[in-house]
C-alpha cells in the first residue's frame, strides 16, 4: 500500500478530464457486424469524471482475466495505446491497474477468477 500511495504522487495534478466508464471490458462493449463500436453499456459506481487512461488500463488489463484473449491480442492493443498516447502513458496505466487490483481484491466469493487476477498483480508488487 505504501508504494501505491507513493506512486500516486506521480500522477499529474490536473490530468485531462473526461467520462470514465470504469469497467471497460469486452462484455460492456457492443459492436456491429463489422466490428465497429456502437455502444458502451453497464455504467456503475465506477463511472466518474477523470483521466481517460483509467479506461485504457481497464481495456488492456481486464482482458488478461479471460483465457480467450491471446498474447497477439494484448500486443495489438498495447501497440495501439502506445501509438496514440506514447510509451510514457504506461506508468499511469500500470498505476491504474494496481488501483483496480486493490478495488476488486474483495471478490473471492462471487468471482474467484477475478480475485486471482488481482492477487497476481498485487504479488508482483
Amino acid at each position: 500500500m505504501e508504494g501505491f500511495y507513493r506512486d500516486l504522487s506521480s500522477l499529474p495534478p490536473r490530468p485531462p478530464k473526461c467520462l470514465v466508464h470504469g469497467d471497460y471490458f469486452p462484455g460492456n462493449v457492443l459492436c456491429d457486424e463489422r466490428g465497429l463500436l456502437t455502444a458502451v453499456v453497464d455504467f456503475s459506481p465506477l463511472t466518474l469524471i477523470g483521466d481517460p487512461l483509467v479506461d485504457l488500463a481497464g481495456a488492456y488489463y481486464f482482458c488478461r482475466i479471460y483465457d480467450f484473449v491471446t498474447e497477439a491480442d494484448y500486443e495489438f492493443l498495447r501497440s495501439q495505446i502506445t501509438g496514440r498516447y506514447g510509451a510514457h502513458c504506461w506508468q499511469r496505466i500500470d498505476l491504474y491497474f494496481t488501483f483496480y487490483s486493490f478495488r476488486f481484491s474483495d471478490c473471492k466469493i462471487p468471482d474467484n477468477h477475478t480475485y486471482r487476477w488481482c492477487l497476481r498483480r498485487l504479488r508482483t508488487l
